[in-house]
Parts: structure tokens; sequence; C-alpha cells
């Protein structure tokens, strides 16, 4: 899985170092031609080059998945531990929060903000964020559960450790396995939310597209 990534990533960052292509300027001169050698995936209804495409595609996919995965794990993980080890009337009211939301599609929410706002690169991550760091949250809250009831979480507590060292040194660290799949699987769907708005027309506008 990891040579897979790494040559996804090579392919669509370096590639357009080694294969320059004009991704901006309309060539209708060129439009639809077969695969060649000077296009050798052919090119696009718009005279693109379909591989030059392709790569930077790729680095839009890539860039708002990572970030957006990134940025949804950090939230997810303080939420959820924050929840998980306080426990009580706060875990309650802040996982009624993150069932309420997760009770609305994630789709729909994205629509709704996009619509209003300029879709671009960093509208895209917050919104995909904003959507996915909610199941982090359950899944770490769990975690957190099981966690701030073993022993050494309960030393440290006993020694004058303050809840934030307890979620940050202890809760978030062993939770890693839990927190590491969760991201792997984000990036993966917010590469497929960017594809759906883009198919709705409230994608990356064009060139970038």
């Amino acid at each position: 899985g990891v040579a897979i990534f790494v040559l996804m990533a090579l392919f669509c960052f370096i590639g357009p170092l080694i294969y320059h292509t004009d991704q901006v300027h309309v060539n209708l001169a060129e439009a639809n031609l077969s695969p060649r050698a000077s296009h050798p995936l052919g090119t696009d209804p718009n005279g693109y080059d379909v591989l030059g495409r392709l790569m930077v595609a790729g680095q839009i996919s890539l860039e708002v998945g990572i970030a957006a995965a990134l940025l949804a794990t950090v939230v997810g993980v303080l939420w959820g531990a924050t929840a998980g080890y306080l426990g009580g009337v706060l875990d309650a009211v802040m996982m009624r929060v993150v069932d309420a939301l997760l009770s609305i599609p994630g789709l729909l929410l994205a629509l709704v903000v996009v619509a209003i706002t300029v879709p671009s690169e960093p509208v895209l991550i917050l919104v995909i964020a904003f959507i996915s760091w909610l199941a982090t949250a359950r899944l770490v809250r769990g975690e957190a559960l099981s966690l701030r009831v073993r022993e050494y979480v309960q030393a440290m507590g006993m020694m004058g450790g303050g809840g934030l060292r307890a979620v940050l040194r202890h809760i978030a660290p062993n939770a890693i396995g839990t927190i590491m799949v969760a991201a792997t699987f984000q990036v993966a769907d917010a590469i497929a939310l960017v594809v759906a708005l883009s198919y709705l027309g409230l994608g990356i506008r064009p060139p970038q597209q």
C-alpha cells in the first residue's frame, strides 16, 4: 500500500516536472486526438493532454484528501479523547453534538456550504474536514473510555496530572492504531467527496479541475 501511494505521489507531483503540458489554455486544434507519441493518452474535447490532466487532477485530489484527513483527525481525536476521558455531562453534551451532525448526510452539508462560497482548495479542505471529524471522534471516544481506567492513567491523575496531559500524553498516543486506520479511510472518503462535488459542478473551478 505504501509503495502504491508513493508511486501515485511521484506520478502526480514529479511527473509534471518531466512531462510538460499546458493545462490552462484551450487548444481546439488538438481536441479529441487519439493516443500518439506527443500525447500518449490522447487529448480531451478542449485539447488538454489527458496524461497531463491526470497528473494535475491527482495533485488536487491528494492535497485536498490528505489535508482534510489530517485536520479532521486532529479535531476528532481531541474531541473524542476529551469527551471519553472526562465523561459525565460534558461527554453526553459533546457526543450529542456529534450524533446530531452525523444524522445529516455529509454530502448535503458539503453542498450547502460549498453553494454559498466560492469553491477552492482551502474551502474544500475545511468543508470535508468539518464533515469527516465526526466518525473519528466517536472511535477515539470509545478508546478513551477504555484507556481512562488503565493503571498508568489513574496513576498520572494521582500524581497531579491534569486532563489535558492525560489526553495528549496517554489516551491519544495509545489510540494511534484506531486513529491511523480512520485517517487512512478519511483520505479516500475526502477524494470521493471532491469527485462528487465536481460532478455536481461545485468542485474546483476550471482550469484547475
